[in-house]
C-alpha cells in the first residue's frame, strides 16, 4: 500500500441555470470517499472535497497544487471530479499542435459565468505533470463527458442523463491558461506541447461519446467503479480494473465505454491507488530474430492495434529474472510483434517481456447453448487466462 494518499474530490450538482443541474455527483464524491476511507487507515488518507460552490475553478487549481502536491515518492495523489464536461474553443496559439481548434475540459462551478473558463485538458496536463514530477503516483478519475456529442439514442430510454452542457464557441485567450503558463512559454521561445508525465487517467467514456448518470442519482462510471473495486477488496491492477469496470458499464448503458489511459510508461499492472498485488502478468519469450527484436505475443493476447497506442513492455533477463529494462511495440502482429528495446543488449541475449500497458478493450460476447456447454468453454477460457 502507498505511504499516504492525498485525495482531491470535486462533485457539482447544482450549477447556474444556465449550465444546467444534475443529481448524482455529490453522491458519487461521498461514495468515493466511504470507500477511501474503508480501505485507508486515518494517519494514511488525507481528503479534500470540494462541492457545489465550493468547486470554483480557482479551488481546483489550489487543491492540486496546495493539498496534491503533498505528494512525493511512495505516496498517491488522486483527483476524482463528478461534474459536467464540456468542449470550447481553444486560443488559436494551440492551431499549429491541436488543428481541430477545441479544448475539452471540466466545467467547474464558476466556469460559465462572466469572465469564467473551464479548467481545460492543456490546464490539467500542466497540474498532473506538477504532481509526476515529484515522483507521486498519480491518479485522475473523470466522471464527465468529453466532447460536445448531443446524441442520447438508447440510453435516454433507460432514463440515464449525460453529464454535458453546452460547448463554448468563443476563442479562449492564450494568457487565461492556467495564470499565463503557454504564454511565459513563448516568451521563453518554447512550443506549445502538452508536458508529458507519469500518470493514469481512468475517464468515464471514449471520446465521442456521453458520461450517464442513472435514475438513482449516481454516475454509471463511478457507481460501478466502486462496485467492482468491492466484490475484488480492491487489490486490483489498473489493467484488470479496467476490463471488469468496462464490461460492467457496458451492461448498464449502451453507449458508454470507460477509457482508461496510461501516460509516460505508467505500468497498468501496478494496484490500484498504490495497492499491493500479485504481478500474474503472463510474460512471453524475446529474442532477436531476422533483423529485428520479436515478442511471441500479439493483437490475441491482448495487445492494441492501434498505431495511436503504444504498448510497452518490461524485459527480463532469461534464467535469472532480473529486470533488463523496457521496450516499446513498434509492429503488433496477430501472435508476434517487434519490439524497439530502449536499452542496449546483444544479438544473442534472450528475454522474458511483461506487458505493462493498458490491455485492448475487451469485446462482448453472448453465447446460445446449454449450461453443458457453456460451463465447458467458461472453464477453457479460465485455463488459458481469458477470462477474469
Amino acid at each position: 500500500m502507498a505511504s499516504r494518499i492525498y485525495a482531491l474530490l470535486a462533485g457539482i450538482n447544482d450549477y447556474p441555470p444556465e449550465v444546467g443541474a444534475l443529481a448524482g455527483c455529490l453522491n458519487d464524491v461521498d461514495h468515493f470517499h466511504a470507500w477511501l476511507r474503508q480501505q485507508s487507515g486515518a494517519a494514511d488518507l488525507a481528503v479534500e472535497v470540494l462541492k457545489d460552490s465550493d468547486a470554483t475553478r480557482a479551488n481546483v487549481i489550489d487543491g492540486f497544487r496546495r493539498h496534491l502536491g503533498q505528494a512525493r515518492a511512495g505516496d498517491v495523489a488522486v483527483f476524482h471530479y463528478c461534474g459536467h464536461g464540456a468542449r470550447s474553443a481553444s486560443s488559436p496559439a494551440f492551431r499549429a499542435h491541436f488543428p481541430d481548434g477545441k479544448d475539452e475540459g471540466l466545467v467547474c462551478f464558476d466556469s460559465r459565468l462572466a469572465g469564467g473558463h473551464d479548467l481545460a485538458d492543456k490546464e490539467l496536463a500542466v497540474l498532473v505533470a506538477e504532481l509526476a514530477h515529484r515522483d507521486a503516483h498519480v491518479a485522475v478519475l473523470l466522471d464527465c463527458c468529453h466532447s460536445g456529442s448531443g446524441t442520447r439514442g438508447v440510453d435516454a430510454f433507460r432514463g440515464l442523463v449525460p453529464r454535458l452542457t453546452h460547448e463554448v464557441l468563443e476563442e479562449r485567450p492564450l494568457e487565461s491558461y492556467l495564470g499565463g503558463h503557454y504564454t511565459r512559454l513563448l516568451e521563453a521561445g518554447q512550443p506549445l506541447t502538452l508536458p508529458a508525465a507519469r500518470h493514469i487517467l481512468l475517464a468515464a467514456c471514449e471520446r465521442g461519446q456521453l458520461a450517464q448518470e442513472s435514475a438513482d442519482r449516481s454516475g454509471v462510471f463511478t457507481s460501478t467503479l466502486i462496485e467492482v473495486l468491492q466484490k475484488s477488496g480492491g487489490a486490483l491492477s489498473y489493467a484488470d480494473l479496467f476490463v471488469r469496470c468496462r464490461a460492467a458499464v457496458r451492461s448498464r448503458a449502451d453507449d458508454q465505454n470507460p477509457q482508461f489511459e496510461a501516460y509516460d510508461r505508467f505500468d497498468a499492472g501496478t494496484g490500484f491507488l498504490g495497492r499491493s498485488v500479485a504481478r500474474g502478468g503472463r510474460r512471453y519469450s524475446t529474442a532477436f530474430d531476422r533483423g529485428t527484436w520479436r515478442v511471441d505475443c500479439g493483437a490475441i493476447h491482448g495487445l492494441p492495434t492501434d498505431p495511436d497506442t503504444p504498448v510497452a513492455v518490461a524485459l527480463y533477463r532469461e534464467g535469472d529474472a532480473s529486470r533488463a529494462g523496457t521496450a516499446t511495440a513498434v509492429a503488433v502482429g496477430a501472435q508476434k510483434s517487434e519490439l524497439t528495446l530502449d536499452f542496449a543488449a546483444g544479438e544473442t541475449a534472450r528475454f522474458s517481456a511483461e506487458i505493462t500497458s493498458l490491455p485492448a478493450p475487451p469485446t462482448l460476447l453472448a453465447f446460445s447453448g446449454d449450461e453443458p456447454a457453456r460451463s465447458a468453454i467458461l472453464a477453457a477460457l479460465e485455463r488459458d487466462g481469458s477470462v477474469p
